[in-house]
């Protein structure tokens, strides 16, 4: 009796091997793209201050880098979930300022707390820190220490 030739067999495997090595060359791609925005962070962080974009930004971000902006007064607030510096769950707490007439505002992560109720006293002011993505406003100013 002779064997037929596994056709589908062999057309599964040879599209399974095709699909891995694409996955391969996507992985090695990826981990240069990753260095690449690594090494533009850390230098963001080298990089002097500057005044925190508040109109929409053309280019790249620049995620990482020391900025300082004015909060004229705080419109809204909103907490998410996040970790602290030694790794504790909570709540992030951000609020949203009015900067003038120019722009949509800026947010600003006040600080970190276990109650996603806290309450803050801030009436707004100059405040300092790094830039941050931000899901909702695009960019976020996360304070070097609380307002």
């Amino acid at each position: 009796m002779i064997r037929r030739f596994p056709v589908f067999a062999t057309l599964l495997v040879a599209l399974a091997v095709a699909t891995m090595i694409a996955l391969g060359v996507w992985q090695i791609s990826r981990a240069y793209w990753k260095d690449r925005l690594i090494a533009q962070y850390q230098s963001a962080q080298k990089a002097p201050p500057i005044a925190f974009p508040t109109a929409p930004f053309k280019g790249e971000l620049p995620l990482f880098r020391w900025a300082t902006g004015n909060c004229l007064r705080p419109v809204a607030a909103r907490s998410i979930a996040g970790e602290n510096r030694q790794g504790e769950a909570g709540y992030v707490h951000i609020v949203q300022c009015a900067t003038g007439a120019e722009g949509p505002g800026m947010a600003v992560e006040l600080g970190w707390s276990k109650d996603p109720n806290a309450k803050w006293q801030w009436a707004g002011g100059p405040v300092t820190g790094i830039i941050a993505p931000d899901s909702q406003q695009g960019l976020r100013l996360v304070a070097a220490s609380a307002p």
